[in-house]
Order: structure tokens, then C-alpha cells, then sequence
């Protein structure tokens, strides 16, 4: 039981950018230790989420 398109890479990717749209106002960012596999490991909205080399 798995939402229509979810098989794909396409569709995180597509998620990703939707929810980052609907979270700018907030200023709110993802921290990769608080959640497991986040869609968000080393950039937000085009920021970068970690110090140094990836």
C-alpha cells in the first residue's frame, strides 16, 4: 500500500521541494540527527545543513 509514484526517486525529490516551499516563511530547517533517513542530509532550499566536507 504505497501512495501512487512513491517507487520512484522522482517522487521524494518532488516532496522535498513542495515541502521546502511550504516551510520558508517559518525559517525552520531540518536537523539530520532528529529524524532517521531524512530527505534532507546535506542541503535545504539550497543551504547547506553541515560544516566541512561532504
Amino acid at each position: 500500500m504505497r501512495t501512487p509514484g512513491a517507487e520512484g526517486l522522482e517522487y521524494y525529490l518532488q516532496a522535498r521541494t513542495v515541502i521546502e516551499r511550504a516551510m520558508a516563511k517559518t525559517g525552520l530547517q531540518p536537523v539530520g540527527w532528529e529524524c532517521y533517513r531524512p530527505l534532507w542530509y546535506f542541503t535545504y532550499a539550497g543551504e547547506d545543513l553541515v560544516d566541512g566536507l561532504r
